[in-house]
């Protein structure tokens, strides 16, 4: 071979190496994370691969708290995080403009757990009506988190379901995090707390706790379809990357159908290398509690969506009256 044919022969395989790597060079995607056990779908898939396979390249941006994921998502610092319905309109009244396309949880999932020796004074269980069991939230001390955050809200749901006036009918204690509201629940501090596993799990485990509401499993009938955890976008790099969100969601529902299917291998992947602390009987009990809370097919739906606006309204959180059609805030077009 000529040295000049050499050349020509060696440009072209230079090329077609560079020109081929660049064509199947996966697409980078940050997702802000807040570190939730209803996420697990998402650690799974990161774990076993599923994202790669799609030729997505997560980055997993970790977060304080879910009041960060707007911040993260209007900054540019993230393309997908999971977004509450405030935020959202938030966001759009300053010109922000998300939209969610991937339902996370469709059932609420934070359970009420009492204080063992008050419930059982007060006969309050899951055996009872759930009505009497709001209306027996009367004259207690209940622990949230923060003023303002779901913990308040879903606490004066309940309270306002009974007929009672939070403000009045009970005190409403900011307490903190899950430590802070275990601890608080152990002393007497407060008599009941409600928050999603495994807290409430762990003050029944701990003996001193009793579940007397019970949403990941039902107990609540608006809350059974519930927009309660969703994944959002910025509209317009949806626009623009339409493909790729395909590929994000069916990763991510390979991620959801293996947790479903093989739960003893995903508390093996989730302990080793996200929730390095949990211990593993925890962590199992935890997930068995969110399971039917998490859809294998991660469809939005029109009547959960509308659940959770009717109750965001009661609460007072939202004021305005959305339009709620498939396309304005929500959308399954990538999710096929």
């Amino acid at each position: 071979m000529s040295k000049a044919r050499f050349f020509i022969f060696g440009f072209v395989a230079i090329m077609v190496l560079a020109f081929g790597s660049a064509a199947y060079a996966a697409t980078k995607v940050t997702y802000a994370d807040f570190r939730i056990s209803y996420n697990s779908a998402a650690y799974v898939a990161k774990s076993k691969g599923f994202f790669k396979a799609e030729g997505i390249d997560l980055d997993v941006q970790r977060i304080k708290s879910g009041k960060f994921s707007a911040i993260f998502l209007s900054t540019k610092q993230a393309e997908i995080a999971l977004l509450n319905a405030k935020d959202m309109l938030g966001l759009r009244k300053n010109g922000k403009n998300m939209k969610w396309i991937y339902g996370v949880s469709n059932r609420m999932t934070m359970d009420f757990v009492m204080n063992k020796g008050v419930a059982d004074r007060l006969g309050l269980s899951r055996k009872i009506p759930l009505m009497a069991r709001y209306k027996g939230l009367k004259g207690l001390k209940i622990g949230i988190t923060r003023r303002g955050a779901v913990t308040d809200l879903y606490t004066r749901y309940y309270l306002k379901k009974a007929g009672l006036d939070p403000d009045r009918d009970a005190t409403i204690i900011p307490i903190g995090g899950g430590t802070n509201l275990l601890a608080a629940l152990r002393t007497g501090q407060i008599d009941g707390f409600m928050l999603s596993p495994p807290r409430p799990g762990t003050a029944v485990r701990g003996g001193f706790g009793k579940i007397i509401i019970k949403s990941t499993s039902g107990d609540v009938p608006e809350f059974k379809s519930y927009a309660y955890s969703m994944y959002a976008v910025r509209e317009g790099w949806l626009k623009d990357n339409g493909n790729t969100v395909r590929a994000y969601i069916r990763a991510l529902k390979k991620g959801v159908n293996f947790l479903h299917d093989n739960l003893d291998e995903s508390v093996d992947l989730l302990k080793k290398n996200w929730f390095k602390k949990a211990k593993k009987v925890v962590l199992k009990d935890t997930l068995k509690d969110f399971l039917p809370a998490l859809p294998r097919d991660g469809k939005l739906r029109k009547t959960a969506i509308a659940n959770m606006v009717n109750t965001m309204h009661a609460g007072g959180v939202l004021k305005e009256k959305l339009d709620l059609r498939e396309g304005h805030l929500w959308t399954n077009e990538y999710n096929k």
